[in-house]
């Protein structure tokens, strides 16, 4: 009884989709973890990156994933 529990837990969390929020701007901050001087320059350097690739990038700070596990990190390489 407990090994179809976990697993339907595990499976609920694997499809959990996190809420973002509006997109405002390249920078939305709701986690509030940017002070604006940063937050600026964050953006200054998306809006050049666009300008340079016609590539659109957001930065989003959110307060909590909300269950979702499986966000893909990517690392520059």
């Amino acid at each position: 009884m407990l090994v179809p529990l976990c697993l339907l837990f595990s499976f609920n969390l694997l499809h959990a989709k996190p809420t973002f929020p509006e997109l405002t701007g390249r920078v939305i901050d709701n986690a509030h973890m940017l002070d604006d001087a940063i937050e600026q320059r964050i953006a200054a350097r998306l809006s050049q990156h666009e300008n340079a690739t016609t590539n659109q990038v957001v930065v989003i700070t959110l307060n909590n994933l909300g269950g979702y596990v499986n966000l893909p990190i990517l690392v520059p390489s």
